[in-house]
């Protein structure tokens, strides 16, 4: 893990240059004509990606090519003697953001022969409102404690037929996934991810807002975010993809909406690529700013316009899956979704309620260019989750319901790792409640995870809920566990309890003399740490597994 640390930032030195604007009035995007010179070759990636990265290219099998490569860093250090500072660059685009008091900045610019074009996104302009605004405001938070045989989570993970992945052990183990976000605040502290540092789950963190590591004492949506995958509290609250492991990347300043946070957004996607991420979920949207003159309109929602549209596009192409929030403006002027939920190869989340209702203020469809969006909807109103004093509560966006799929995916596709991104996203769309008739409104309509698993493994699981084991009792345990299973004939049985990385930690072997339903009792589990565990009762033509949970 270190070494991995150690080789992203030797690549991202150059990428990583300075903070937010602190003394500065303007932020300009710089966009070069060519690579010309550059010191990379596309036979030795190891230079600019790391080697997970490297594999998931050969996997795939995508081309390294020049796009690949960081930016002629002599361009850079050219322009900072027109009284500028570089904030960051993106090898996609081959441009830099450089940050000046000088409004003449672009003009100096005109003669410089490597220099293809220059466009102002961030300038010191008063919030249209007068106020400051975060663009989270309007996402709701009931601080109501909930506790429910599957922790607070239930309805929401069962909603989507997710439990079935989770009772086949497939918790996301293996699966790397980049939450995009404006900050991560008391991540470090809270009970609810002590497993994850416990297990080395959290790979690295990054503020490409203010060029540091730290996450920890900003914004707490990206920590509600976090605990919707990986939260876990025994007994109350169980994110939908609790053996993931996560880079957490700041990209929103949440003060301010400018253009600046697409280059923050994409330079953390490049990040993400460099790193050999698998999944981005971003609960991020991008239609209007504080400089109305920046402004985006729906006909630019086509999947090819906006900046980060084309970014996270580009990220698809490098063999990442990339999820995002469609939008919370159903229910205010702008009405449509944002980028880059509009991305053909985004999927785009849109949110419903408890019962599977539109949530009201889900944004709507399609792109501007007739495409089917939002791609799904899960529960996004009421949504479970974790709060900044570490209780359970609930909240409303489709912020919540993005993550909550973006964990389900991780699991998919741990169960089904010869999948490409691109047929990981067709059997997605294909195996949701609506895509028979996929509409504006919740789009293919809610997942079924359960179906898409049988679907890709051809497996023919005609009914996802019925099980070896019938219950568990009790869970969360202390010391024992009651099991009532059914046993096709006399024999032997196994059962085993694991951690979600594989490791047996419990194995007894019991005879059956019944050939249908059997009870079993196994005791002596008290020296088991609290946490997350997998049972697995093992026959002569059948294994199953379910999600336990240990008491302290």
């Amino acid at each position: 893990m270190a070494t991995n640390k150690l080789l992203l930032f030797l690549v991202l030195f150059f990428i990583l240059i300075t903070g937010f604007p602190q003394n500065y009035n303007y932020g300009f995007l710089v966009q070069f004509t060519d690579k010309s010179g550059s010191i990379y070759q596309a036979n030795q990636p190891e230079a600019f990606l790391s080697e997970r990265a490297i594999q998931r290219r050969e996997k795939f099998q995508i081309v390294i090519t020049e796009e690949d490569f960081p930016v002629n860093k002599k361009y850079c250090d050219s322009l900072l003697r027109f009284n500028a500072k570089l904030h960051n660059t993106s090898r996609w685009f081959n441009s830099a953001v450089f940050f000046t008091n000088d409004e003449s900045f672009p003009s100096n610019m005109e003669k410089i022969s490597f220099v293809k074009k220059v466009t102002k996104i961030y300038g010191t302009t008063v919030n249209k409102s007068g106020l400051v605004h975060s663009k989270w405001d309007d996402e709701a938070q009931s601080k109501v404690p909930v506790f429910m045989d599957y922790g607070a989570s239930q309805n929401q993970i069962t909603m989507c037929n997710a439990q079935f992945l989770h009772n086949q052990g497939y918790l996301g183990q293996g699966v790397q996934i980049a939450v995009i976000d404006g900050g991560f605040y008391k991540v470090n502290q809270l009970k609810c991810f002590d497993s994850l540092f416990q297990n080395n789950q959290i790979l690295g963190t990054w503020d490409f807002v203010t060029d540091d590591s730290m996450v920890y004492e900003d914004h707490t949506h990206g920590m509600n975010v976090l605990s919707i995958i990986g939260g876990n509290l025994p007994q109350q609250f169980m994110g939908s993809a609790p053996g993931a492991s996560f880079w957490l990347l700041r990209s929103e300043n949440t003060n301010s909406e400018f253009p600046i946070e697409e280059e923050n957004w994409i330079a953390a996607a490049e990040f993400a690529d460099s790193a050999g991420v698998d999944i981005i979920t971003s609960s991020l949207g991008y239609s209007e700013f504080d400089d109305m003159s920046m402004n985006y309109t729906y006909q630019d929602m086509d999947g090819k316009t906006t900046r980060v549209t084309q970014g996270a596009e580009i990220a698809f192409t490098k063999g990442l899956f990339v999820l995002n929030s469609a939008g919370n403006s159903r229910n205010n002027p702008w009405f449509f979704l944002t980028a880059p939920s509009d991305g053909e190869h985004v999927l785009g989340i849109g949110a419903v309620d408890s019962l599977k209702k539109l949530a009201y203020f889900s944004s709507s469809g399609p792109s501007s260019d007739g495409r089917v969006k939002p791609d799904v909807t899960a529960q996004g109103f009421e949504t479970s989750l974790v709060y900044a004093d570490g209780s359970v509560g609930k909240g409303s966006g489709t912020s919540f319901s993005c993550p909550l799929v973006a964990g389900m995916v991780a699991c998919l596709w741990q169960s089904l790792p010869e999948l490409s991104n691109q047929e990981l996203l067709n059997l997605i769309r294909q195996t949701a409640s609506n895509t028979s008739t996929p509409d504006d409104d919740i789009g293919y309509g809610i997942p079924d995870f359960a179906k898409a698993y049988s679907t890709g493994s051809n497996s023919n699981i005609s009914d996802y809920s019925t099980d070896q084991i019938l219950t568990l009792f009790p869970n969360p345990f202390f010391d024992y566990l009651k099991i009532n299973a059914y046993v096709v004939e006399k024999q032997s049985v196994a059962i085993s309890i694991s951690d979600i990385s594989g490791s047996i930690l419990y194995n007894e072997t019991l005879s059956v003399e019944n050939t249908t339903l059997n009870y079993f009792r196994i005791e002596g589990l008290s020296k088991l740490q609290a946490g997350v565990y997998l049972l697995t009762l093992t026959t002569i033509d059948k294994q199953s597994t379910q999600l336990i949970l240990k008491n302290k």
